[in-house]
């Protein structure tokens, strides 16, 4: 989200923030990777997957912020069929 960053610096300087800052990104990448991982990817292929993921939700609200919602949601839908397409 767009506090993403701002809630890492703060991290970076305070310990008990640091604690916290880590329990949600766990709770976030045990909760994303299920999603993978519920659609038929293992191992390696669900760890990238989650890992592009959150990296995106993370960053993406703050790097794009000159483009339409509607475009933002255009390519967040072809990042999602990109991400969950099975390989051959």
């Amino acid at each position: 989200d767009r506090y993403e960053l701002a809630m890492r610096a703060w991290a970076v300087q305070d310990a008990s923030v640091d604690r916290v800052v880590k329990k949600v990104y766990a709770k976030r990448k045990r909760f994303v990777r299920s999603c993978f991982e519920r659609i038929g990817f293992r191992g390696d292929d669900a760890e990238i997957r989650t890992r592009l993921m959150l990296c995106y939700l993370s960053w993406e609200p703050n790097m794009y912020t000159e483009e339409s919602q509607g475009k933002r949601r255009g390519l967040l839908d072809r990042q999602n069929a990109f991400l969950t397409r099975m390989n051959d």
